[in-house]
């Protein structure tokens, strides 16, 4: 990736250089006295041990005659050893397998490097930026890496020649088969404990009875496929059959005609415990809340690759991922939804006669197809979870979990307004996320879940290091053992898997409990919980907004935030200082309280009055002591902003975002004038467009 450095290593806070070690430089670039000093004294006060690139954090303060652009890719020989300006990404190792299947040039284009393609070593991939026309490779605009080279696609692992802890690796990678090949040994279990769950509703054996219950393995097989196929049969009619709760039974299979899946649309025609654990939601809820059912069959990995929806994404998402390919979430699942399991066809009377146009005479729809298509994109983002232990599975992948209730991911997720039946939009009802009291986590309601020693939520999404507390020295939100909220969690010891605050709790003054707007993770003796925020809208449209940008101001990334919601955090600078405007500064347990915390605008803007600063339209950021890029996330400016429309010829209205640019191409594809076609359904005062929305 060296071809196609961003950036001047004289004008950014952090700059990776390859290293060869003991070698004369062939082309030594000619700097300036200055520079070659800058540069011998980060090279030699850097604590960066790794022998194939060393990674530069800190500012350079350079000769203004070597910071042009013929001067980016700077070789410079120090001492004995060579060192060459090279991509930020440079001998970064990544896991790919995501990508794989999703690369448009097909699998094999990917694969075939990996196996040694025209003796090519297998683990070393060049980003082919200027392309290849003898091997028919064509050019890869650098956007393509800088959009598409993210999670859960491209995972990133380590540098070259760093040592990672087995631990440490993404969850994809902890395989037996890995494990065995680099000699890995177990562990002492983690501080804190493992949450182990079985599954719903399960027993322990009781070998006095005479049955035994097979399941599918990969490593022994003691029954064919048709006897396992026909086991889940048999299971299910000595229950139906032989149960003494009949009533629910009845209802139960009543119930699974009408909200069904099908098994020969299931990769798992000969397992048992999936299929008896769908049913189970019928058997559950057979005297309950039918909206209960709908809900837990909407988030079964069954119901899901039955109708389709599975990893249905986001048009924005492939937009930018699939070089602007124009695409529709999968409509089967908002389809039959309604025409199969709730509302039907026609609108009915209470005596179930159909309701009549009173003009046409003719039978009234529940739903068009616009409003399939709005509801197919509440449908996007689905995937599987992981596999686990305590349950029949042959397989060990991340998404192969065909128990568990699906999770969402957030790359996939529409994140546009949707609308409903009535006139309105999903959400309607709800309480708006800005009208949450203030440090919400405190009062009556809030729920905690129990995590053990897991550092890092499951709801929400945090940076991969985040997981790496010993080798990184991640900042947690740790509370005061004297703290209301330390102890209701704490429970004397005894942990609960969910906790809901029964009364408002108040903080400790001088603590960070009582700083911070919000929490994702707190940290109780060797335990943590996650907190789950209660649901809420975030209006799309607001006023007086506030921009945001990433840790570099070139960056995709600049867009308007809600300045009364957590959407960013802080990054301190006077505008009217050069030098601060060009590296903006934040300060562990001085401007932020936990790694990834989030604030909203009057709360960043304070942290940095406090610090003898303010909120300015940056360059870039440093952190101190520990200036990683992956601590860094949005950050406040003081810039305003403001959020635009743009229609098409039908009425749909998409999304745009008035922010300023320091960049031609620095605000996200979803909300750029120009890119986005992200158009949903607004419903016009006059019945049709155009006329007042």
């Amino acid at each position: 990736m060296e071809d196609n450095l961003d950036q001047h290593a004289c004008m950014k806070e952090d700059s990776r250089w390859e290293v060869q070690l003991n070698t004369t430089c062939p082309n030594p670039t000619q700097l300036e006295t200055a520079t070659i000093s800058a540069l011998q004294d980060a090279f030699d006060k850097s604590s960066d041990g790794n022998e194939f690139v060393r990674d530069v954090t800190r500012t350079l303060t350079c000769d203004p005659l070597d910071e042009i652009s013929d001067k980016v890719i700077i070789q410079i020989q120090v001492g004995s050893d060579c060192f060459t300006h090279v991509h930020p990404d440079h001998l970064n190792v990544y896991d790919m397998s995501g990508w794989v299947t999703k690369h448009p040039g097909g699998e094999y284009n990917i694969e075939k490097w990996a196996e040694g393609w025209e003796g090519h070593e297998g683990w070393y991939l060049d980003f082919p930026y200027s392309g290849n026309a003898t091997r028919n490779i064509p050019e890869h605009p650098m956007n393509r890496w800088y959009n598409r080279a993210a999670p859960p696609d491209f995972v990133y692992v380590t540098r070259l020649g760093d040592n990672v802890a087995f631990r440490d690796l993404p969850n994809d990678l902890k395989t037996d088969a890995m494990a065995q090949y680099f000699g890995a040994v177990p562990q002492s279990v983690a501080d804190g404990g493992i949450v182990v769950c079985g599954s719903m509703g399960e027993v322990s054996n009781d070998p006095a009875l005479p049955e035994t219950f097979d399941v599918r393995s990969n490593e022994h097989t003691t029954s064919s496929s048709d006897q396992q196929n026909n086991q889940k049969q048999v299971v299910w009619t000595e229950i139906a059959l032989s149960g003494a709760d009949q009533l629910r039974q009845r209802i139960a299979w009543a119930l699974a005609q009408i909200v069904t899946t099908v098994p020969g649309n299931i990769d798992g025609y000969d397992r048992t415990e999936i299929y008896t654990n769908y049913y189970d939601i019928f058997v559950k809820h057979a005297f309950g809340n039918y909206r209960d059912i709908l809900a837990e069959a909407s988030y079964s990995p069954l119901m899901a690759e039955h109708l389709s929806y599975l990893r249905s994404k986001s048009h924005n998402y492939v937009y930018q991922t699939e070089d602007k390919r124009i695409s529709r979430a999968d409509e089967n699942y908002a389809r039959e939804i309604m025409q199969l399991f709730s509302i039907g066809l026609i609108v009915l009377n209470d005596d179930g006669t159909p309701v009549l146009d009173p003009i046409t005479g003719n039978p009234l729809e529940t739903y068009t197809n616009e409003d399939i298509e709005s509801f197919a994109r509440a449908w996007t983002g689905f995937d599987r979870t992981a596999v686990r232990a305590n349950y029949e599975e042959t397989r060990t992948g991340t998404a192969d979990n065909r128990l568990d209730p699906m999770r969402i991911l957030p790359e996939w997720r529409d994140p546009f307004p949707k609308s409903n039946l009535n006139g309105g939009f999903i959400g309607d009802g709800y309480m708006l996320c800005k009208d949450l009291p203030d440090q919400s986590f405190l009062k009556k309601g809030a729920r905690y879940r129990l995590q053990g020693g897991k550092s890092s939520p499951e709801l929400m999404k945090d940076n991969y290091f985040f997981d790496l507390d010993a080798t990184e020295d991640i900042l947690r939100m740790e509370l005061n053992p004297t703290s209301p909220l330390y102890q209701r969690l704490y429970n004397g010891g005894n942990y609960e898997l969910f906790v809901e605050l029964e009364n408002d709790l108040q903080c400790n003054p001088g603590t960070a409990e009582c700083d911070v707007d919000t929490v994702r993770v707190v940290k109780v003796d060797k335990v943590y919980y996650e907190f789950v925020e209660r649901p809420c809208v975030q209006m799309s449209f607001y006023d007086n907004g506030k921009q945001i940008q990433l840790r570099d101001s070139y960056r995709r990334g600049q867009m308007c935030a809600n300045p009364e919601l957590t959407h960013a955090r802080e990054t301190c600078c006077r505008e009217d200082r050069q030098g601060e405007v060009r590296v903006a500064r934040m300060e562990t347990n001085v401007t932020y309280f936990y790694e990834g915390e989030r604030m909203k605008y009057d709360t960043a803007k304070n942290r940095c009055v406090d610090y003898g600063r303010d909120l300015c339209f940056y360059e870039s950021i440093t952190i101190s002591p520990n200036n990683d890029k992956f601590r860094k996330g949005y950050h406040w400016t003081n810039r305003d902003c403001g959020i635009n429309v743009k229609i098409n010829s039908e009425g749909y209205i998409a999304i745009v975002h008035d922010a300023m640019l320091t960049d031609a191409d620095s605000i996200p594809w979803l909300v750029e004038e120009e890119n986005t076609l992200n158009w949903f359904r607004v419903f016009w005062n006059s019945g049709s467009y155009p006329g007042d929305s």
